[in-house]
């Protein structure tokens, strides 16, 4: 009986080992506060985290000066997309950053009206991930049903939040972290048909040269002959 017991007690603590082990975590995570966006379900204390369950400060970016802020923040589209009663607010290709996300968050916040959100091909990290994330499951832009945020450069913490941790909170938002196939052909296509207009118009400016190289070099025969 004794040994039945003591055999039992070692697979116990083997599969405590075992589980700590792959797991990583923390007891309490550290004592350190959870995010906004923490379920018991998920992330089970850091293992969001993992290995080691290194809480280093998360990557994030802004904009090298003010002149490039002002390209961003200026740019017709990014107030259009900041109107009141927007219901789709569309800020891909525009270079925006966390510190632009930052903003359009606030916007978000008591958005009655927005059903779209695009943040397609910028440069958004993982510190904008987590802010985007903290709002929208605390319920900012209740309305909202389609998120796109592929093409940014957050990493396999910003990805793990946005496919594990906001589902959570949004079943009914449907995010698009990976560029979808058909945006790829279209994004290959274009940028086809823009390097064909770029040689076109290379083409007609240099054959416009030689045709002045040709005149001028005429010109001056002809008035030498004279």
């Amino acid at each position: 009986m004794a040994n039945m017991s003591w055999q039992a007690h070692t697979e116990h603590k083997l599969n405590q080992d075992l589980n700590a082990g792959m797991n990583r975590g923390a007891s309490e995570n550290n004592g350190i506060e959870r995010p906004p966006w923490y379920t018991k379900e998920w992330p089970k204390d850091c293992q969001y985290n993992s290995p080691g369950c290194t809480l280093d400060d998360m990557e994030t970016s802004n904009h090298k000066s003010d002149i490039h802020k002002n390209m961003v923040r200026d740019s017709a589209r990014w107030h259009e997309a900041l109107a009141p009663g927007v219901q789709s607010m569309r800020f891909s290709f525009l270079q925006a950053t966390d510190e632009d996300l930052a903003e359009v968050i606030e916007k978000l916040k008591g958005n009655q009206d927005v059903t779209e959100l695009d943040l397609s091909h910028n440069h958004i990290k993982d510190s904008g991930i987590q802010a985007l994330v903290a709002a929208l499951a605390a319920g900012a832009a209740p309305k909202l049903r389609e998120l796109r945020v592929y093409s940014n450069d957050f990493g396999q913490l910003g990805e793990t939040m946005l496919t594990q941790g906001l589902p959570v909170f949004r079943k009914d938002l449907q995010v698009q972290w990976k560029e979808p196939s058909w945006a790829k052909i279209v994004r290959e296509e274009t940028s086809k048909s823009t390097q064909a207009r770029s040689l076109k118009s290379l083409a007609a400016i240099m054959g416009l040269r030689w045709f002045r190289v040709w005149e001028i070099g005429w010109s001056r025969v002809l008035g030498s002959r004279l």
